[in-house]
């Protein structure tokens, strides 16, 4: 199947997918069912994978796909508070919890960018495969998100 086992891969990569989908659902229980479709998805397929690179780019766009796929069927589902999220993940760590809250209050493109560069990576090139889109509006997207996050983050670190 490919180039790690099942296994393997549901322990390296949980967190990846978990991570993608809150990004796109904030609501951990529907993470958890897109954890499940993903990884199901990821037994039954049938081609070899090049690398693990590859299989880690399989899964997030499968995650995104899977994710939305999931707020199509629900419409727009209940969510859980972006501070619930963020104390549940980060419950040791109060100034990576700012930084998430910071990042999960961009924009839906804002903070796949963020996601994928900062927590998962990722180069401008590999995103811009992943999502689909052009170099220079990932380069123009990440740039973007940065200046956006800076006056949050100046305001939980340095007031």
């Amino acid at each position: 199947m490919s180039i790690i086992s099942f296994e393997d891969a549901v322990k390296v990569y949980s967190d990846t997918v978990y991570r993608v989908a809150l990004n796109i659902l904030k609501n951990p229980e529907d993470c958890k069912d897109v954890m499940q479709n993903v990884f199901l998805r990821y037994f039954k397929h049938q081609h070899t994978f090049e690398s693990e690179e590859h299989i880690k780019a399989w899964l997030i766009r499968v995650s995104v796909n899977e994710s939305k796929r999931l707020l199509k069927i629900n419409g727009k589902s209940e969510s859980v508070s972006l501070e619930e999220v963020a104390n549940t993940l980060f419950a040791e760590n109060n100034e990576e919890g700012d930084i998430f809250r910071a990042v999960m209050s961009l924009d839906e493109k804002y903070r796949t960018i963020i996601l994928l560069y900062y927590y998962e990576g990722y180069d401008v090139k590999e995103i811009a495969h992943i999502l689909k889109r052009n170099q220079a509006t990932v380069r123009t997207q990440l740039s973007r998100a940065r200046e956006l996050l800076k006056p949050k983050l100046k305001e939980d670190f340095y007031e």
